[in-house]
């Protein structure tokens, strides 16, 4: 059973989204700027892949299609906010 859930293309997703959820709530609850949810969904990612002895090549399987949908935004969001920035100064 585990082993066909590691192998799912959907694993590495729904994975990552839960652990950013969990980030998103943490940051809610707390404030604290620590509380990233980034930097928390990195840290859950990591310590889950480790304590269920799973391979990261299962979970960049399903993870890469996360990546090819955010690298797109994240350009075109720092491209916007440097178009602002110009426009402002």
């Amino acid at each position: 059973m585990t082993n066909m859930l590691c192998e799912s293309a959907f694993f590495g997703v729904v994975i990552s989204l839960l652990a950013y959820e969990l980030g998103m709530l943490l940051k809610k609850k707390f404030g604290f700027p620590i509380f990233n949810p980034l930097l928390i969904s990195i840290a859950v990612v990591i310590v889950f892949l480790a304590v269920f002895d799973i391979d990261y090549q299962n979970y960049n399987d399903g993870a890469k299609y996360l990546s090819y949908l955010l690298t797109p935004a994240t350009v075109s969001y720092t491209h916007l906010r440097a178009h602002e920035t110009r426009r402002h100064l």
